[in-house]
């Protein structure tokens, strides 16, 4: 009998946590009880994403029997998204996020359960924060009409990654280029003979006129030399 009242006070407990969708520390978990044929479950998913990223968050409710949930008899479920994160996207008509908007979604399906089967909403959650903190997953009830209550979700955690470097590129040193052209001998260096290049430009009119000088000079000098020619006459006897 008292089993029976304590279950039932955990079930009142949880129709309040629908109502009002209070936060906090996740419900305390019951112990095993066989008064009811079916254990569901929810299966925790830890995610993982960069800073930016919109991942996807699966909610599972599983049934693990032995018996079958009938249709209206399945747990509602909800998840509460973490500190430092976004929902976005479309949601199941089969969840409701009025009672805390941006915080929490309810789910029940309407369809019953067999046993081994499951039923799944998936979520997306846009990571904003480089230190997000934990959501959860749990049902409503605090762990009413369940053989199994402790594993019925729990905390969840999101691992932010490292942001992704590129390969370092190293930049490529240039050498001094060496000109092609012709060697500029250093000191004390003697230049290979190459042939004798054209003389051209302005410097032909120089040349020009030094051979003209000397020219002039030699004809000065010839006279010069037959004026001075001494003519020996021998006298007739």
């Amino acid at each position: 009998m008292r089993s029976f009242l304590l279950r039932r006070l955990a079930a009142t407990a949880g129709a309040a946590l629908v109502v009002f969708g209070s936060l906090g520390a996740a419900p305390a978990r019951a112990e095993e009880d066989d008064t009811f044929p079916w254990d569901l479950t929810i299966p925790v998913v830890d995610l993982t994403g960069a800073v930016g990223d919109v991942v996807p968050v699966t909610m599972t409710v599983r049934n693990l029997g032995p018996g079958v949930v009938q249709p209206g008899r399945v747990r509602t479920a909800f998840i509460q998204k973490p500190t430092g994160t976004e929902f976005t996207g479309d949601v199941s008509a089969d969840c409701d996020g009025t009672v805390q908007p941006e915080d929490r979604y309810y789910c029940r399906p309407q369809q019953g359960l067999a046993v081994g089967a499951e039923v799944v909403w998936t979520f997306h959650l846009k990571l904003v924060d480089a230190h997000p903190g934990e959501g959860l997953m749990f049902f409503a009830d605090g762990g009413g009409e369940d053989r199994d209550s402790t594993n019925d979700g729990g905390w969840f955690k999101v691992t932010i990654k490292a942001p992704e470097t590129g390969p370092t590129t190293a930049t490529p040193t240039t050498a001094a280029a060496t000109p092609t052209g012709r060697a500029t001998a250093g000191p004390g260096a003697s230049a290979a003979a190459g042939p004798a290049l054209p003389v051209t430009g302005d410097r032909t009119g120089l040349y020009a006129g030094l051979g003209a000088a000397l020219v002039a000079a030699g004809a000065v000098l010839y006279v010069l030399a037959r004026r001075r020619r001494v003519v020996m006459v021998t006298p007739e006897r």
